[in-house]
């Protein structure tokens, strides 16, 4: 983090306030330019899930550091793996927006949403909404992301589903839901909170209808249920290795 230390021995009634007013703002402007701007930040979080390489090589050394990854290139210079599961709580990127845009997240000169990003690097997309909702009823832009790597698993069938055809990927619902199948295999998955398996696949996103003290009411004297606003959601999903990976696995564990 980007530390300010104003000098403290001014003191807002010797003339110069308007002076130090004007510094602050300038560094908390500068400061969102150089490193909380979406343009900027975006592109170092897509860097840093997807273990590539960055831009500023200090970024490495801010608190999203990887825990077991490190640098995305080992003392020899070869790159190292991408990991197989992401997931990202208050995530509010998937559809986009005037402060978060499309980004040239791939470096083809082509900017594209964070989630077809993900795609497009072999990554299942799985956005489980909040249980707030838009004006016209439909799925929110925050929630839970879950990236999983199309190519070590596949997304389960729910249980006396039948497999599901490549055109059927392709499904909206009334809540804002959907589903996608991309040319690489990669799936698109909207879950809209409270939904149970829809199209067929097993997520489902529960909304907990947390509960809290009554405004202006004493301890104990009763529980009222959260706004939509407040409430968080459990995002559950069931992820299944690939055949050629469980084979792989059986040859390495006999």
């Amino acid at each position: 983090m980007c530390a300010f230390e104003p000098n403290h021995s001014r003191s807002v009634d010797d003339g110069k306030s308007k002076e130090l007013a004007l510094e602050i703002y300038d560094y908390i402007r500068t400061t969102n330019e150089a490193c909380f701007k979406w343009a900027k930040r975006g592109l170092e979080i897509f860097r840093l899930i997807t273990n590539r390489k960055s831009e500023n090589q200090n970024a490495y050394e801010r608190f999203f550091q990887h825990v077991h990854l490190g640098p995305p290139v080992d003392a020899v210079g070869l790159a190292k793996p991408s990991p197989d599961l992401i997931v990202l709580v208050e995530y509010d990127v998937h559809f986009g927006s005037a402060l978060c845009p499309d980004l040239d997240y791939l470096g083809t000169g082509k900017p594209c949403s964070f989630p077809a990003a993900m795609n497009a690097e072999g990554y299942h997309a799985l956005f489980f909404g909040s249980p707030r909702v838009s004006e016209s009823g439909h799925v929110a832009g925050s929630g839970i992301g879950v990236f999983a790597k199309s190519r070590v698993f596949d997304v389960a069938q729910a249980k006396g589903a039948a497999v599901a055809e490549a055109s059927v990927f392709n499904m909206a619902d009334a809540q804002g839901g959907s589903v996608t199948r991309h040319e690489n295999g990669t799936l698109n998955i909207v879950v809209a909170c409270g939904a149970r398996e829809p199209y067929g696949l097993q997520v489902n996103n529960f909304d907990l209808h947390s509960k809290s003290h009554k405004r202006g009411s004493m301890k104990g004297a009763g529980l009222e249920e959260l706004s939509v606003n407040d409430r968080k959601n459990v995002a559950m999903c069931t992820l299944e290795f690939r055949h050629e990976v469980r084979a792989s696995h059986s040859r390495m564990h006999p």
